[in-house]
C-alpha cells in the first residue's frame, strides 16, 4: 500500500475524537483541546502532532513509532547499509556488551541488571543504526526520567560510542576517555535525584547538558560541547539524544498503561452493571 504524502496525511488522516476529561496527551503537558486519533489508533491534540509531524524527518507516531507517511527524498533516512550494520556490531563486542562474550563494560557507576542490559543494548544498536548524516531529529513532549529504564541505556551507549569512534578509525586518546568516564558518572546521582520526574524532552536535554557540563568546566569537557560540529560534540550530542528518545519513549509507555487501567476499570463498571428492559 502506498503511503500518502505529509499534506495529505495532516489535511485527511487526523481523524477528531473525544477523550476523557484525565487523559494525557502522550506529546503536551496539557489536557487536548482538539483531540485527533491516528491511523494506529493512537490520540494526540491535533496541534501538538502536527507540529511534531512537520518536523523534518519526523513521520512516525510518537508513541508505537509506526510510519504513518512518505518523506520527502530531502528527508527520508538512508537505509543502513551492511558496513554500518558490520562496525556497530564490531563496535558492541570490543565494548565488551555482545551477549556471547563476558561483561568487561564500564558500568559508570551505575547499579545494572543482566535484564535491563538485555534490553539497553539493541535499543542503542537500533538507535545507531537509524542514524543518518541529516541533523538528527530531536525529542519533544512530556519526559519521565526512571532511573532503572535510563541507567543501562546510557551505560550501553556510553561504552558504544566511544567503541564505535575506535572501529572507524578515531580511537579516544587516554585523555579524553578520561573526560568522557568522568561526564557519564555524574549521571547515577542525578538520576537518583530526579528519578520518576516528568518533564519536557527539551527541557531534560538541557538540565542533563548543565549537569555534564557546568559553568567554569574545563577545556577537556568543552570539547564535547563545542558551537562547531566535531566528532566529540557528535558523540555527546548521540548520547543526549538516545537519552532524550528513550525518556519519551518511557512516559509514553506509562501513558498506555494508564490509559489500559482505566478502559479496564470502566469495562469492569460496564459488565458489573445490571441490564433491565423497560
Amino acid at each position: 500500500m502506498q503511503l500518502p504524502t505529509r499534506a495529505d496525511f495532516l489535511s485527511t488522516a487526523l481523524v477528531p475524537t473525544t477523550v476523557p476529561a484525565d487523559f494525557e496527551c502522550s506529546i503536551g503537558l496539557e489536557h487536548p483541546t482538539d483531540p485527533v486519533k491516528l491511523p494506529c489508533g493512537h490520540v494526540f491534540d491535533r496541534q501538538q502532532i502536527t507540529t511534531h509531524l512537520l518536523q523534518p524527518r519526523s513521520n512516525r507516531c510518537p508513541l508505537d513509532r509506526s510510519i504513518l507517511f512518505s518523506l520527502p527524498a530531502a528527508e527520508a533516512p538512508l537505509i543502513p547499509d551492511r558496513t554500518r550494520q558490520a562496525l556497530v556490531t564490531r563496535a558492541i563486542r570490543a565494548a565488551g556488551l555482545a551477549f556471547d562474550q563476558p561483561a568487561t563494560y564500564d558500568s559508570f557507576g551505575f547499579t545494572l541488571t543482566a535484564a535491563g542490559m538485555a534490553h539497553a543494548v539493541p535499543s542503542a544498536q537500533q538507535y545507531l543504526l537509524s542514524l543518518t548524516d541529516a541533523p538528527n531529529e530531536v525529542p519533544s513532549g512530556p519526559a519521565l526520567l526512571r532511573a532503572d529504564y535510563l541507567a543501562p541505556r546510557v551505560v550501553a551507549m556510553g561504552n558504544i560510542i566511544p567503541a564505535l569512534a575506535a572501529v572507524n578509525g578515531r580511537p579516544y586518546t587516554a585523555a579524553q576517555w578520561a573526560t568522557w568516564r568522568s561526564m557519564i558518572t555524574q549521571l547515577p546521582g542525578v538520576f537518583a535525584r530526579r528519578n520518576g520526574q516528568v518533564m519536557d524532552a527539551g527541557v531534560l536535554l538541557m538540565a542533563l547538558c548543565g549537569y555534564l557540563n557546568p559553568l567554569g568546566s574545563s577545556a577537556e569537557v568543552e570539547a564535547f560541547f563545542g558551537d562547531g560540529e566535531t566528532p566529540l560534540t557528535i558523540d555527546m550530542g548521540c548520547l543526549l539524544l538516545f537519552v532524550g528518545w528513550s525518556s519519551v519513549a518511557c512516559w509514553g509507555e506509562g501513558a498506555r498503561r494508564r490509559r489500559e487501567r482505566r478502559q479496564a476499570r470502566g469495562a469492569k463498571g460496564l459488565a458489573g452493571r445490571r441490564c433491565e428492559v423497560m
